[in-house]
């Protein structure tokens, strides 16, 4: 790996990702979707010129290829295809999640406007480097869609997205680990993960909570084995189990599910980050103004009252 691209790396994560983030984070709905797609489409179109052109026989080729693998019930297939989907999920999801936590609660004990602590500087980082992770999953989809490919001259523009990581199985690992965990604690697809206006009897762990567990360590298990399979296989360039076009379709798949669930976390931020807000209108002083005190007489001197006192 080129000295220069890690350097690159490296001031892009230390230096970018942070503002970026910080930036983002703070934006509403709209112009937070808004950059999003804009950041799509200038990618893509900065990748039109790096890339070989195409035509439209292929596309149909590749969405042909792509499509019968999927319905061919390759029970291996089929198995990865759906932990390289939770994969996706897990590594955009439940680190948009993890990092608005850690915002949150680092305003709760500092002003980030007069300095940054540690803790918002890394959750600011991690923030920014998932919403560009996004971006290039859009254009991931879309290129291996429409079978685009660098050119030899701009290999050095892929290289930077190699070095950050963004095409390296060891992230579609962490996505796994990610989404099994939520799973686990909450339910990814159950009401457990919406739990916040749930009674104690309705959150406590009960037989079928206890087989969900069980269910998600054996699944885990078996979708991290075949994920460090595939991250051999990439690093000895050996030959898969699948035809031609099987792992292409595997990183569509994944590539899609983050693309999806940037979308989904964009569209749902506020619903997602205002129960961690430490200002809220909540804690203002509220005043009801259909309440009406009564009237209180002022109470006699002494005197007065003891001059009305008769005695028989």
């Amino acid at each position: 790996m080129n000295v220069i691209f890690i350097l690159l790396a490296l001031v892009l994560v230390f230096l970018v990702f942070p503002f970026l983030g910080r930036k983002i984070y703070s934006f509403n709905v709209k112009k937070t979707i808004s950059i999003f797609l804009i950041g799509i489409a200038a990618l893509f179109a900065v990748n039109l010129a790096f890339t070989e052109s195409f035509n439209p026989t292929q596309t149909v080729d590749i969405f042909i290829i792509y499509f019968n693998l999927i319905i061919s019930f390759e029970i291996l297939f089929i198995f990865m295809f759906f932990f390289y989907g939770t994969g996706g999920l897990g590594i955009v999801g439940s680190l948009f999640e993890k990092s608005s936590e850690m915002i949150e609660d680092a305003n709760l004990f500092s002003d980030l406007k007069k300095h940054t602590t540690p803790k918002a500087f890394i959750s600011y980082l991690i923030y920014g480097y998932v919403f560009v992770f996004g971006i290039f999953a859009g254009n991931k989809v879309l290129m291996i869609l429409l079978g685009m490919e660098y050119k030899i001259a701009f290999l050095w523009f892929e290289e930077i997205f190699i070095t950050l990581q963004f095409e390296s199985t060891l992230i579609i690992i962490l996505g796994i680990t990610l989404f099994s965990i939520k799973a686990f604690k909450h339910g990814y697809f159950s009401k457990e993960y919406w739990k916040s206006n749930l009674t104690y009897d309705e959150r406590r762990s009960t037989w079928y909570r206890y087989l969900r567990k069980f269910i998600v360590v054996f699944l885990y298990s078996w979708g991290i084995y075949t994920a460090f399979i595939s991250y051999f296989i990439e690093i000895f360039g050996l030959s898969t189990p699948f035809e031609y076009g099987g792992i292409d379709s595997l990183l569509l798949v994944f590539y899609l599910a983050a693309l999806l669930q940037s979308i989904y976390f964009f569209k749902n931020k506020t619903e997602v980050v205002s129960p961690l807000k430490t200002q809220q209108d909540d804690f203002k002083k509220k005043v009801d103004e259909t309440i009406q005190i009564a009237e209180v007489k002022p109470k006699k001197p002494i005197e007065e009252e003891q001059d009305e006192i008769k005695f028989e």
